[in-house]
C-alpha cells in the first residue's frame, strides 16, 4: 500500500468516526434535554436521568399531563417509581405478595389516561389482583 493512500484512508475513517459521534451526540441530547428540564406538557416533574436506562420515573412524583383541549391527566408514582392511583402512593407492596406485574411502554403506563382507566388498573380490579404497573413511556 502506498503511504499516501494509508494517510487518505485514515483521514476518511477519522471523518466518518467524527460524523457518527456527532450524530450519536445529537440523538442523545434531545431526550436528555426533555428529561432534565421541565416540559410544557407536564406540570411537575416525572422523570430523572439514569446512567443505565437513560431515564427512570421519579419516586413519589405527582404530575399532570397537559393535553389541551382535554382536562389535565394526573399521574402519581410510588416509592419505586411505579405508576399508581393517588390513594396508593404511600402503599408499599411486598413484591412477594403481588399477583401480577405489568411491563411495557406508554400504553402500559397509561399516558394520557386517567389513573382509574388504565388497563393495568382495570384488569387487576376485575380479577381482584394486587399489581404493579412498571410501564414507562418513551
Amino acid at each position: 500500500m502506498v503511504p499516501g493512500q494509508v494517510r487518505e484512508d485514515f483521514r476518511k475513517a477519522l471523518v466518518a468516526g467524527a460524523t457518527y459521534s456527532h450524530h450519536l451526540l445529537r440523538c442523545a441530547m434531545l431526550p436528555y434535554a426533555q428529561i432534565s428540564h421541565p416540559s410544557p406538557l407536564y406540570k411537575g416533574r416525572l422523570c430523572q436521568v439514569d446512567p443505565i436506562y437513560g431515564y427512570t420515573l421519579l419516586p413519589f412524583a405527582q404530575t399532570y399531563h397537559m393535553a389541551p383541549p382535554a382536562e389535565p391527566v394526573p399521574g402519581f408514582t410510588d416509592r419505586h417509581g411505579f405508576r399508581v392511583l393517588q390513594e396508593h402512593v404511600q402503599l408499599s407492596f411486598d413484591t412477594g405478595k403481588l399477583d401480577i406485574l405489568f411491563l411495557g411502554c406508554s400504553f402500559t403506563y397509561g399516558s394520557l389516561c386517567q389513573p382509574d382507566s388504565i388497563f393495568a388498573q382495570l384488569s387487576s380490579k376485575v380479577l381482584g389482583f394486587r399489581y404493579l404497573n412498571a410501564g414507562v413511556g418513551g
